[in-house]
């Protein structure tokens, strides 16, 4: 089963990715076995039991729904296969190095050493270091270690009913020869002794997964063919895929001749995503590495962007100010000054005191051409209608709450004026009659209650008058001008659309 591919997955058959999963739900017997013991392998062996899916099945599982190949699911060799194949390699070379110098060395060190202590109870003939010895000597280390492992399989037991005995210093022992019956009778004679390198490559291969050696044209990612692929995804709108791989590009090849626009290209990604925090983050790294391009440019005006939209008006201006700093160019700082404008608007709809001011400043020092882009002069004009929208005075306001009432009816509140109006009327009225009854103590819980209603009825007044001007203020702002920009990263340019209600 073997992918095809085509030109949008560059020939290789794949597109993203695609997890495999090993989940172990805990049920009671897992519950218990996890509290009584800690043998992984009784606990893996109850999961197995209650049809838990591993790893290995779940990746062949897909593979048999044509979601993925063979060949992906094994493509990595695992560590402990790799940790055995250095194993084998290393004894090998030991080996061949230890008897190309003295073949009967390790065997003299447990005749003389070990043997001598541990006592001679062997029943065969050779013994057992001796026919090591021999068959090494005789078949090479490869066949010699297989016919000695066997050996220990065959020593006593039923090679006693089958093999012939001989007497050796009045005792009897179980004869098995060197030669071997295999060995000798048929390798040995056609063929010489195999070579031992090539003896542990044939092992290596056999270890390893066949699949690694498949004979499958492998294809090579460069450099521009990460960043077209990433570059697709970013057209397509696919930004949490598209952030991946620019950050891939930047990981596999940091030294990548248009670094700084992937970088930036990132920041947009999560702009997108609406990850405001990060994105102001990854435009602070661009603006502090200093270079002067038009990434760092449009980064400073991004993460502008990105503190407003996180509410940190006071961050986004100090972006923008501080980069006005280092600017001579006239149409950067026109644009500078037109964004600092929309921040001070922005400030004015949500009712803080001398934004409009400000935002008049911004706008007058913008030059004649950025004017003429910005259309600052409908800005302007739309200050001035704010301004000289009908307005009302807190302190009129207060002062006729004098009565009830009053001060709502003033700011056009009528509904609110009536029930304030009849509401204190009546309390005044029944803390009247309470005390004219000589009911002193419920005039006075009257009275304080009304004080309550009297007080409120002024401070509402005032604030009335407020949420008055502020109402016409954001009327005005939002009824006019609907504003949207864009970054276009292939000419590189910035582009602002206005839409006006006539």
């Amino acid at each position: 089963m073997s992918p095809k591919g085509c030109s949008k997955c560059f020939n290789t058959g794949y597109s993203g990715r695609e997890a495999i999963f090993e989940i172990m739900v805990m049920d009671d017997t897992l519950k218990s076995l996890v509290l009584e013991t800690s043998d992984s392998n009784r606990i893996k062996d109850a999961a197995l039991r209650s049809e838990m899916i591993t790893l290995r099945q779940d990746g062949m599982s897909k593979v048999l729904k044509g979601i993925t190949s063979i060949r992906e699911r094994s493509f990595v060799l695992p560590r402990n296969k790799i940790i055995l194949i250095f194993t084998i390699f290393f004894i090998f070379f030991f080996c061949e190095t230890l008897f190309a110098q003295d073949q009967n060395f390790l065997f003299r060190f447990y005749q003389e050493h070990i043997s001598v202590v541990d006592g001679n109870r062997c029943s065969m003939y050779p013994s057992c270091s001796r026919y090591a010895s021999r068959v090494f000597k005789k078949h090479g280390p490869v066949i010699g270690w297989i016919m000695r492992l066997n050996s220990n399989f065959c020593c006593g037991r039923d090679e006693s009913n089958i093999s012939m005995k001989v007497i050796v210093n009045h005792q009897e022992l179980i004869y098995d020869p060197v030669g071997g019956l295999m060995i000798s009778g048929g390798l040995k004679k056609k063929k010489k002794r195999m070579n031992f390198r090539y003896s542990y490559i044939l092992i290596l291969i056999i270890i390893l997964n066949q699949n690694s050696f498949a004979q499958e044209k492998q294809l090579i990612i460069t450099s521009g063919m990460q960043y077209e692929y990433a570059q697709k995804l970013f057209n397509e709108k696919d930004y949490e895929t598209a952030m991946v791989e620019f950050k891939r590009l930047i990981h596999f090849f940091p030294d990548y001749e248009h670094k700084d626009q992937v970088e930036f290209n990132i920041g947009i990604c999560l702009f997108n995503l609406k990850k405001y925090h990060d994105a102001a983050r990854v435009f602070n790294e661009i603006i502090i590495n200093g270079k002067e391009n038009d990434f760092t440019k449009e980064a400073c005006f991004f993460q502008s962007r990105a503190f407003m939209n996180l509410g940190n008006n006071g961050y986004a201006q100090i972006v923008l100010q501080n980069y006005l700093k280092l600017v001579e160019d006239r149409e950067t700082k026109d644009r500078i000054y037109f964004n600092l404008a929309k921040i001070h608007l922005t400030e004015a709809r949500n009712g803080k005191p001398d934004s409009l001011i400000l935002a008049r400043e911004y706008l007058s020092k913008i030059s004649r051409s950025g004017a003429n882009q910005y259309n600052s002069d409908q800005y302007l004009d739309l200050i001035i209608k704010v301004e000289d929208a009908p307005k009302k005075n807190p302190g009129a306001a207060g002062l006729f709450a004098i009565i009830p009432g009053g001060g709502f009816l003033y700011c056009e509140r009528y509904h609110d004026a009536l029930v304030t109006f009849l509401l204190n009327a009546g309390l005044i009225f029944a803390a009247y009659e309470a005390y004219d009854h000589d009911n002193k103590a419920l005039a006075g819980v009257i009275g304080f209650v009304e004080t309550g209603f009297y007080t409120g009825n002024i401070y509402g007044s005032i604030s009335s008058a407020h949420k008055y001007n502020r109402a016409q203020t954001i009327k005005i702002l939002n009824q006019d001008f609907s504003i949207s920009s864009k970054f276009d990263l292939e000419r590189k340019g910035y582009e602002l659309s206005f839409n006006y209600k006539f």
